[in-house]
This record gives structure tokens, C-alpha cells and sequence, in this order.
């Protein structure tokens, strides 16, 4: 039999591992027992049924048809739908009549169920959004916390290199001392965190960026969010649902959709009076969108779909990111209502001179420690973020308790383990303005800049070279003639051009605090064969983690590198740098705690710093175990004068306030004197009056006593109780809020602690546990810090991916940056809807193992590249898939899940397959987050814009990364399970969900192939049950031309591989799915 297709609602087959049965000409029955949102939908159907007849049916179908007449000629066209609300039945497609009495059915189903092909879960999720229901998914300040700063900072921008303007600026944005910093070059990601802080009260915030550039255009981008919010509570933005709101934007829907309609109409008014699009850097994109939008005639003529109202669909942003079960998005939440202008995000840039070879992100991460380590010897409590970091809970009630309210420096453990500190956040309190934690944060900048002043690759050491050359060949030499080790260089390796790491920086610095000795264990690695060059030294932290041998490039030498210190630091051969450290183990008796803590235990591990006096190498006889000099006149000699300019003026600055404060006390007196001279003279001439007559008004003592008119009028005639006291109480009451009492200037040991898991955790620690997805936590994550390090996935898109799917990827802000409605992370123009292809809700992705995982991707990917569409990556039920899937993450009503980093495993609201509210678990596979599986490249461009020169060098600015470069994606690939969600929700209802007009049913039947031979392309895959194999040439037509070609959205019934992809005779086609496949690690 050939290969047929039609637009049906069939099952296709599953993933199961039985037989898999070829689709029958016969009909099929329905299940015996339908879910209860199916039977909702089919009694639907009855009473439509009984109530109109045949002529309703005959209506539904004129107006639900959105294929041609010749149903016959074209299996394409044949529309044989059924219950559409589940697309899980197949009925006959032999006759035009039961085509015909399918279709109505269909449209039937489309009517009760709002046109949603899944219509019963979507009725009770815009419900339950009417109702304004659903878990609390936003975040909310802290009742009564000392710490909520919201409407107590005051606004700052600009240089803080000068110590007047760093005082200025901590004084400015700091609450108690207290300061939150922000380290990135993006204003989005900046803006994004910050948003996250201030919906739990916290605005006293300052972020550290590269230039005057990033700041302007963070202030752009917060003006036009502000302008989308105020359009948005102004024009109302589209209904109280997702079903509502799409409806309202389908000019083609009558009756019931008028009011929607102009709710949309309104809203867009609304967006043209201050339309942001106008003011972003897409503002020429958008209007080539306006332009080829006055064609949208004939496009009509063509078939084509009506093209959108991007400002309308900005409008409903927010709603549509709406989580699966309903409730809003976390970072829709709303900030405290008392937040003002000047609680915006501060912005300061941070001018130093460095060698010029210094560049890049490490030099933004070193002028942050930097900037830490001036403001803790400022006296300043600095909480550092990375924007990676998401914030899930107040902090502050567990970094003030015990045991962290003991230590004086908190900070997140690296996964890499090894004592390395994860710079991701970290937390200074309490710490002595020149104690051990002011100098280990000095001294992790210090080593890195001699170490880049001393590189033989920087500008500044040419003359040097020669002689680095030279003793290169010294070292090879000796190393030829058996001496080992390696000549003495100029910088260690892993220090390269732009300097070691932070964290191997600060793990080094850390153990020289702990030892005593200058422990250069991390960044001065050799690179010689024996330790294995750049792969040995993350293998010498591996072998740290674990306390094995520890050398690199699988050298089982008793010498290596780990082992030697490990034998300087005394530890045996199974301990690691963490066993010196002390390992506390708390209770946790409080319910709530025990929920957040996820066990009734957990260990902090800490040690006591001091600052070592004359320290010596730990391993002395090492080859260039050493720090170089100070070269005077340099970034490093910079730095410590920065450092004395920032002790005197804050010496000047303590000088100045204690003058103030005496000279108010002093007028205070002197006014308190006289006002208590002034009662005593009332009082004694109140008491002369009253001696000779009756009780008049002025003789109240007589008739009240002399409390009672003290208390009337406000006084006591005694002591401080004048209304002149309060106010001079009150007033050194806001005085001692504004100044508290500095740190002490010194310690001798100050206590460095790495965090708990549940307090700062990474993905493979805390989130792999499903302990951040707010529906499986009833909308309370169990987490403070959740830290996106090492998510699943090769690449960082696998960090938006988390985000994207709990609800803590901002929408709205991509949207604005990016210049549309549909900012896609593989998108190349987000003001463009894409075109994409998924499989149907409905059909059953249970795999048995990742090959029939594999097969169903790559027949998406071929429809996709077929059709010039972009693959919508499918998920798989966790549990339903078979071994492959191992460990299974478990259940989603027992915490923590089971760890499987090569899965993203989350819950599911309504819309589950099985239509329970709240199913299983779905697994998405971490191989599509890479950014080759979404697109095919993307190119960095420079920004010659008047914005980017500003930014490039100056005064105001170190021309570091940021605006001076835009970068573009090219070749759209695939879309996120998350970005199709959102995608439908924005779409006209009609578009978005699946129907007849559509959803396409491919069938094939492989008994002509049973006769051994195999006309089928040379990369099929291995043949897998539940998936159906179709000849490419006998749908290309049908799928690239007519009304299906015209929809935005395609949506296949069942799984799909196409073979004879060659027959086409395109090698274009076969050439980009040959690239994508090698591409994609999904694919391979």
C-alpha cells in the first residue's frame, strides 16, 4: 500500500515496546472508557447533537472546513477527525460521507470546547484564572524585616573607581550596611535579577557593569517595560485567559469574540499612544514589519494567514507565560507597592587601568572582587550575585541565624569540589575592615594582576619574551636529560593572558589562610607532561574531590602534582582540602525548615582564616611555585594605593560626621535647656493664678492633678519628657539607623564557611531534585539561593531552559530587547512568528530506549526541513519510557526525585495526556539544550552606533564587551518545549491549538518492504514500534502546498519518519539534514 496521509485525529501508534500495528482501512473503536475531560466533551457532542440535528452538523461544517472540496483526490485534504478535543481516535477515512459527519463532530467539539483541542483542561485552567486562583507563585517581601529597603535607597549612577564616588555610591544603595552586588555586562540579565530582589523587598542593589553604554541602556530597557505596564493597566491587555486573550486577537472569530476583539483593539490604542517598540534598537525591524504587513490583502488572497498585532501581543505577555497549572509566572510578580524611582536598578562602571591583553569577563569578575574588597574595608556587609542566580526565598533570616550568623564569609561550594570557592554568591558580614576575610579578597586580586603584568604575551613584556624563550628551552632541555619539573616561568599556566580564574584564585588564597603558606595549588599548575597541562589540572581537581592520585593525563606517578600537596598540607592520601576545614552538622527541628532543607540534617563546613605573616611557598622546590613582583606604576601597585586612598577618606569621612554629630548634640542641649526653663516659669505662674480663686480653666491642676495636665499638654515637667526630647530621641534614633557602628579594624581569625546545598545550591546538588519547580513544591521551591551552574545540557542554554520552565525566564524583557513578541532563543528576527512543527498534545512519546527517542526527533526534523519549519522538541513521560530513562526520577508526589542530569525532569498541570491534573513527570532530553539544536550559527557583529562609541573608551567607560558588539542568530533549527507553550498561548486560538484544519495523519505500511528489499534513504534509523514510516515523496506536495502550508503551526498525529528524502531530488534538502543531524547532539 502507499504511503497516505490525512488530516485526522489518529493515534499513529505509541512508543511501547509490544508490536506495533500498521494503520488499518478499518475503523477502530473508541476507548471503552474516555478521561474525564474526553467524556465532558463528548456529552457535549450529544446534546449538540439532539438540539440541532443534521443541519448543525451541516452548518459546523461549512464553517469549520478550512480545506478543499476534493477530498478524494487529495488524502491530504480528507479531513476523518473525531473528538477532536483528544485526537486519540481513528475512524474511517473510506468515504466522503463519513469524512463529512467526522468533520462536523469535529467542529462540533471545537464549539463546546472554545476551539481548544483541549478543551476541558483549558476550561478549567481560564477558570481557574478568572477566579484569580492557583498556587502563589510570586515572591513576596519578608513581614517585618529590618532588611526590606524598598523606598530607603536613593538613586546612583557613574564611576566608582574614585573613593569618593565608591563611598558615595555604598551610602547611597546600602540599608544597614547592607549591599547587594550585581556583575554583568547585560543590562536583561542585570535587570532581570534585580526584579527578582525587589519583589522580596529588596532595593538596595548596585549593579557593576562595563561602561556609561550598559547603563543607558538598561535605562532604555526599564523605560520601556515601564511604558508596556502602563499601556497594559491601561488598555487591558486581552481577557482573564489564555483562551480569551488569543481570541481576542483573531479578527476572523464573530459573536463571541467581539468583545475580545475589541478588548484587543483597546489594548493596541493603548501601545500606540507609547508604543516601546518605536524607542528599541529593533524600531527598523518592526517598521519593515508594518510595511509588509500593507500586503496582508493579498497575502489573504493567497491563502495566507492575517498577520499579527505584535504591540497586542506584548501587551499579553505576562499572561501567557502563565505556568502549566495557572499560575502566574514568578517574575510577573508585582513589586512592593512603596517601590519608586529611586529604587531602579544603580548602575556604576568601574575605570582601572589593566595591560591590554587583559580583557574579557574575567576582568569584569576581577574588578568585582575588587569592588568587594573596598567596600568590606569600607565596613559594608556585600552579598555578591551572579545573574545566573536566582533568588527563591529571603536570605537574610538564615544568613543572620546560626550557624551562618557566626561566620564572617558565606559562599557556595564549587561542583567541582576540591575546596574551590563558587564565586556564584557569595556573602561578607561582620568582617573587620582589615582583618583576614578584607585580605583574602585583596589578595585574590593582587595575585591575578602580577601575574598579568608579568605575562610574556602581554604588549608591555615583549622584551621579556626572549628571555621566557629562552628558558623555556632550559626547561625542555633539563626535562630531556631527566632533571623534570620544568624551568621557572614568568606566569603559571593556568594563569594565561587574561589571568587565572576566580575560583581557582580563591580556592589557592583560601588554603593559604588555612595553612599559613602561599598555596598555589589550582592556578600555578605546570604544564608539563607528568601533570597533564590544562586537562591535568581539572583532573588534579577531580582527584581532590575524590582523594585519589591525582595526576593528569593518566599519570599514576606517586609525585604528581595533588599528591605532593596533599603531603605539604599533612592529609592522606583519601582526604582532600575540605577534610582541614571543619564539618558541622545542625539539626533542623522546625517543620518549615525541614521542608526548605529537604532532610532533618545538613553540614556546614567551615575553618578560621588568618593572615599569614611572611609566608613561605608550600612547596618551595617547585619550579616557579612563586609570585612575581610588584612592579610599581602598574595595575597591582594600582590597586594597593586605591586600597590606602580608600582608608584615608573614610578616616576624613568619620571625622566629619563625629564634628557634625557634637555640634548637634550641643544645639539640641542648649534648645532643651531653654525650653525646660520656659515650663518651669509656666508652671510657677500657673500655680501663682490658681492660689486665690475657684476652679477656673487655668486652674486645671486643681480639678485633674499635675500628671493628668502634664499628660494633656503633652510634657512632663521632669527629665526628658518634653515633646523637644522625642524629637532629639527620634533623631538620634534615624542617626544610628544611618551610621551603625563600623567593623573592628582588626582580627586575628575570621571564619569562612561553605553553604549548605539548600542554602546555596547548584543544578546537579538541589535543582536536579526537583526541588526549584514550583509544581512540584505546591508553589514554594526549596531553595534560598538557586545557583543555574552546571544545568542540564552541553551549553548554557540549558540554564534559560530552567528558567523557561519554572516560570523565572522574564518574557516581557526579551521581548523588548530582542524587538517582538516572539523572542526565541533560536530566532533570528523575534518580531517574525515562526513556523513550526509538533507532534499533536495527545500522542504518546513513551520511549523504550533513546533510539526510539531519536527516531521521533528526526522525523520531526525531516517535516520540518520539508516544510521550511522549525522542529518543536518533543518531551517524554519519565515514567513510561523504559530503562533508558535511568535512574527514573521517581514520582512527582515524593521529593527529592531521584538525580538524572541527562534529563530536565518536571511536572505537568493541566493538559496531561491522561487529563489528571497535575500528572507525571515529563523528562526533556538535555541534548536539545545546545544552541546548534535551535540554530545553525550565530555572528557577533560591532556596533558602530554613537551609543557603542560612548561605551568604547573615555571617561566614562572601559569599552569592556556589552553594546559595543550585537549578536545575531542565523538559520532558525527548533524551538523549547517552554517557547512552545508560550507560542500557542499568544497565537489566535484558531492557530495555536490543534483541529482539522491543522493536524495532519501520515499512514504507511512497510509490507512492500517485507521482500527484502530496502528502497529507503541510507540514514534511516533502526526501526522502532510506535513509529510510522511514510515516503517523503508521496507528502511533499501536500505539505508545502495549501491551506496546511498556510498554517503556522503543523501538527502531526502520530510519531513520523520519512524515507526516500533522496527521491525528492533536492540535495539542498538532504545537505541540511545530513549538517543538522551532526550538529545537534540530540540527533546523533
Amino acid at each position: 500500500m502507499s504511503a497516505t496521509a490525512a488530516l485526522a485525529t489518529g493515534s499513529g501508534g505509541t512508543c511501547s515496546a509490544g508490536p506495533r500495528r500498521a494503520p488499518s482501512s478499518a475503523a477502530t473503536t473508541l476507548p471503552s472508557r474516555p478521561p474525564a475531560r474526553r467524556r465532558l466533551a463528548l456529552l457535549a457532542l450529544l446534546v449538540l447533537a439532539l438540539v440541532g440535528g443534521a443541519s448543525a452538523d451541516a452548518g459546523l461544517l461549512a464553517g469549520s472546513l478550512t480545506v478543499g472540496a476534493a477530498a478524494d483526490s487529495n488524502p491530504l485534504e480528507h479531513t476523518t477527525a473525531s473528538d477532536t478535543s483528544s485526537y486519540s481516535s481513528s475512524l474511517t477515512n473510506s468515504s466522503p460521507a463519513g469524512a463529512a459527519a467526522a468533520a462536523a463532530a469535529a467542529a462540533a467539539a471545537a464549539a463546546v470546547g472554545g476551539g481548544d483541542g483541549d478543551g476541558a483542561s483549558r476550561a478549567l485552567l481560564a477558570a481557574k484564572r478568572a477566579k484569580g486562583g492557583g498556587r502563589s507563585a510570586g515572591r513576596k517581601p519578608t513581614p517585618r524585616s529590618r532588611y526590606v529597603s524598598v523606598g530607603k535607597v536613593r538613586p546612583f549612577t557613574g564611576d566608582v573607581a574614585p573613593a569618593p564616588a565608591l563611598a558615595l555610591a555604598l551610602e547611597a544603595r546600602s540599608l544597614r550596611r547592607e549591599v547587594i552586588l550585581l556583575t554583568d555586562t547585560r543590562p536583561r540579565s542585570a535587570l532581570q535579577l534585580a526584579d527578582n530582589l525587589l519583589q522580596l523587598g529588596f532595593a538596595h542593589t548596585l549593579w557593576l557593569t562595563s561602561g556609561h553604554a550598559a547603563c543607558v541602556a538598561a535605562e532604555r530597557l526599564r523605560a520601556d517595560r515601564e511604558a508596556v505596564r502602563t499601556a497594559r493597566s491601561g488598555g487591558g491587555g486581552g481577557g482573564s485567559s489564555s483562551s480569551s486573550g488569543t481570541r481576542g486577537a483573531d479578527s476572523s472569530e464573530d459573536d463571541d469574540e467581539e468583545e475580545s476583539g475589541a478588548g484587543a483593539a483597546a489594548a493596541a490604542a493603548a501601545a500606540a499612544a507609547d508604543d516601546p517598540w518605536t524607542r528599541t534598537a529593533a524600531a527598523a525591524r518592526r517598521r519593515r514589519g508594518l510595511a509588509a504587513a500593507a500586503t496582508a490583502g493579498a497575502a489573504a488572497a493567497a491563502g495566507l494567514l492575517p498577520p499579527l498585532n505584535n504591540s497586542a501581543l506584548l501587551l499579553r505577555m505576562v499572561e501567557a507565560a502563565a505556568l502549566e497549572d495557572g499560575s502566574p509566572a514568578p517574575f510577573a510578580g508585582a513589586a512592593p507597592a512603596a517601590a519608586g524611582a529611586a529604587d531602579a536598578l544603580a548602575c556604576a562602571w568601574y575605570v582601572q587601568p589593566f595591560p591590554a591583553g587583559f580583557a574579557g569577563h574575567r576582568r569584569l569578575m576581577m574588578k568585582r572582587v575588587m569592588l568587594m574588597a573596598r567596600a568590606v574595608r569600607l565596613g559594608y556587609n556585600v552579598l555578591s550575585l551572579d545573574t545566573d542566580v536566582v533568588v527563591l526565598r529571603d536570605p537574610y533570616p538564615h544568613l543572620k541565624a546560626p550557624p551562618y550568623g557566626g561566620m564572617h564569609m558565606v559562599a557556595g561550594k564549587s561542583v567541582r569540589g576540591g575546596g574551590v570557592v563558587n564565586t556564584g554568591v557569595m556573602y561578607v558580614q561582620n568582617a573587620s575592615r582589615h582583618g583576614p576575610i578584607s585580605w583574602l579578597l585583596a589578595e585574590v586580586v593582587d595575585r591575578n594582576l602580577r601575574w598579568v603584568e608579568h605575562n610574556v604575551s602581554m604588549p608591555h613584556m615583549a622584551a621579556a619574551a626572549a628571555a621566557g624563550a629562552a628558558a623555556a628551552a632550559a626547561a625542555a632541555a633539563a626535562a630531556a636529560a631527566g632533571a623534570g619539573g620544568g624551568g621557572v616561568r614568568l606566569m603559571p599556566h593556568q594563569a594565561d593572558s587574561r589571568g587565572c580564574w576566580d575560583q581557582f584564585l580563591f580556592g589557592d588564597v583560601v588554603l593559604t589562610g588555612m595553612t599559613g603558606k602561599v598555596v598555589m595549588m589550582y592556578c600555578a599548575r605546570p604544564n608539563t607532561r607528568a601533570s597533564g597541562g590544562a586537562k591535568g589540572a581539572l583532573a588534579g581537581l577531580a582527584a581532590a574531590r575524590r582523594g585519589g592520585a591525582g595526576a593528569g593525563a593518566g599519570s599514576s606517578d606517586d609525585n604528581s602534582w595533588a599528591d605532593k600537596h596533599r603531603a605539604a598540607m599533612g592529609l592522606s592520601d583519601n582526604d582532600g582540602p575540605t577534610d582541614l576545614m571543619v564539618h558541622e552538622v545542625t539539626q533542623v527541628a522546625e517543620q518549615a525548615h525541614v521542608a526548605l532543607v529537604a532532610a532533618r540534617s545538613y553540614t556546614t563546613m567551615w575553618v578560621n582564616i588568618s593572615i599569614p605573616r611572611a609566608a613561605s611557598p608550600l612547596l618551595p622546590n617547585e619550579p616557579g611555585y612563586s609570585l612575581p613582583g610588584l612592579k610599581e606604576g602598574f595595575s597591582a601597585d594600582a590597586f594597593q594605593k586605591q586600597l590606602a586612598a580608600d582608608a584615608k577618606h573614610l578616616e576624613l569621612r568619620r571625622g566629619r560626621l563625629q564634628r557634625r554629630r557634637l555640634q548637634r548634640r550641643r544645639l539640641l542641649g542648649e534648645e532643651e535647656e531653654e525650653k525646660e526653663e520656659e515650663e518651669r516659669a509656666r508652671r510657677r505662674g500657673l500655680a501663682a493664678e490658681g492660689g486665690g480663686g475657684g476652679a477656673e480653666e487655668g486652674d486645671a491642676e486643681a480639678l485633674w492633678g499635675e500628671e493628668e495636665v502634664e499628660a494633656a499638654e503633652g510634657g512632663t515637667s521632669s527629665g526628658g519628657g518634653s515633646q523637644v526630647r522625642r524629637r532629639r530621641l527620634q533623631a538620634e534614633a534615624e542617626a544610628a539607623e544611618e551610621e551603625l557602628p563600623l567593623p573592628p579594624e582588626r582580627r586575628a581569625m575570621e571564619r569562612l564557611a561553605y553553604a549548605a546545598d539548600w542554602l546555596i545550591g547548584g543544578w546537579p546538588q538541589r535543582g536536579a531534585l526537583g526541588l526549584w519547580d514550583p509544581l512540584l513544591t505546591a508553589g514554594k521551591p526549596r531553595q534560598v539561593f538557586a545557583h543555574l551552574v552546571r544545568a542540564p545540557g552541553p551549553t548554557s542554554v540549558g540554564k534559560d531552559a530552567v528558567r523557561m520552565q519554572y516560570g523565572e525566564y522574564d518574557w516581557e524583557l526579551a521581548a523588548l530587547t530582542g524587538g517582538g513578541p516572539f523572542p526565541f532563543l533560536g530566532s533570528p528576527d523575534p518580531a517574525e512568528p515562526p513556523r513550526v512543527v509538533a507532534l499533536l498534545p495527545e500522542v504518546d512519546t513513551a520511549c523504550d530506549s533513546h533510539t526510539a527517542w531519536t527516531n521521533t526527533a528526526r522525523g520531526l526534523v525531516q517535516v520540518a526541513l520539508l516544510t521550511g519549519r522549525r522542529v518543536v522538541w518533543p518531551t517524554i513521560p519519565c515514567a513510561d519510557s523504559g530503562p533508558w530513562v535511568s535512574p527514573n526520577p521517581g514520582s512527582r508526589r515524593s521529593l527529592p526525585l531521584n538525580v538524572n542530569l541527562k534529563f530536565l525532569a518536571h511536572g505537568a498541570g493541566f493538559g496531561t495526556k491522561d487529563g489528571r491534573a497535575g500528572g507525571g513527570l515529563q523528562c526533556t532530553p538535555a541534548l536539545i539544550f545546545h544552541h546548534k539544536c535551535l540554530y545553525q550559527r550565530h555572528v557577533v557583529i560591532r556596533n558602530d552606533s554613537a551609543v557603542a562609541a560612548l561605551g568604547a573608551g573615555g571617561a566614562d567607560g572601559d569599552g569592556e564587551g556589552g553594546p559595543e558588539f550585537n549578536v545575531r542568530v542565523e538559520g532558525p533549527r527548533g524551538l523549547l518545549p517552554p517557547e512552545f507553550e508560550l507560542y500557542r498561548r499568544l497565537l489566535p486560538e484558531r492557530e495555536g491549538e490543534p483541529g482539522p484544519h491543522n493536524t495532519v495523519h501520515l499512514q504507511g505500511d512497510d509490507g512492500e518492504y517485507e521482500d527484502g528489499e530496502k528502497p529507503i534513504m541510507f540514514d534511516e534509523p533502526p526501526r522502532a514500534a510506535g513509529v510510522v514510516y511514510v515516503k517523503a515523496p508521496a507528502v511533499a506536495a501536500a505539505l508545502r502546498s495549501g491551506p496546511l502550508a498556510a498554517q503556522r503551526v503543523l501538527y502531526l498525529a502520530q510519531r513520523t519518519f520519512l524515507t526516500q528524502l533522496d527521491k525528492l531530488g533536492e540535495p539542498s534538502l538532504m545537505t541540511a539534514y545530513r549538517t543538522f543531524r551532526h550538529e545537534c547532539p540530540a540527533l546523533k
